[in-house]
């Protein structure tokens, strides 16, 4: 008897378990596939959906995946794509399933300054003005601190805000910033000169 197969597999991916952002070039795919006739049989995968890796024995659950190194790769950040197509036993190949993420692995960049950069102020409450970019995702967050080594919370980014100071003499106010990838800045920070 022979078995008359003409459509190819079901078949849905998800990368990192469907996260929006990673900092990380290599992800984790789920995979799943169905075929009620012959069964799946093979599967290839792409990073750009016209260079393909070689069909390999189909794998469902989960597999690693690198967005860099793997066919079609490349280590240009912003949404990226990762494509699979399965084949099932009679040689059917079924259409691609997509599913993306945005993938940043540059840190933010970020400035602060004191009351516009003076270098004198006759009050303990300053304002701070802050500016940042970033790569692809966008930043997210930001913490401040009177040293590198005691920042607070992770809050809201703003551009300006007011800091109180405890006491007057030189006071420094340090900022790090965090993108929706979890990429971290270097510290940034300005001085000025409290005379009350």
């Amino acid at each position: 008897a022979i078995i008359l197969d003409r459509q190819g597999p079901g078949c849905h991916i998800l990368v990192n378990e469907d996260d929006l952002y990673t900092n990380n070039g290599t992800v984790t795919l789920s995979i799943s596939a169905g075929d009620e006739i012959t069964g799946v049989g093979s599967m290839s995968l792409s990073n750009d959906g016209a260079s393909w890796s070689s069909w390999q024995a189909y794998q469902a659950g989960t597999l690693s995946w690198s967005m860099v190194n793997g066919s079609g790769g490349t280590v240009t950040n912003g949404y990226r794509f990762v494509h699979i197509r399965f084949m099932d036993n009679a040689g059917n190949i079924a259409g691609t399933s997509t599913d993306r993420i945005m993938y940043d692995d540059t840190i933010p960049q970020g400035t602060i300054t004191i009351n516009e950069a003076a270098t004198y102020t006759i009050s303990r409450q300053v304002r701070l003005n802050s500016s940042w970019a970033d790569n692809a995702a966008g930043v997210e967050y930001a913490r401040f601190g009177t040293s590198a080594g005691t920042l607070g919370q992770w809050e809201s980014p703003t551009t300006v805000r007011t800091w109180l100071f405890d006491a007057d003499g030189t006071g420094a106010v340090y900022m790090q910033l965090m993108d929706r990838c979890g990429n971290t800045s270097t510290v940034v920070s300005d001085s000025i000169v409290v005379d009350t």
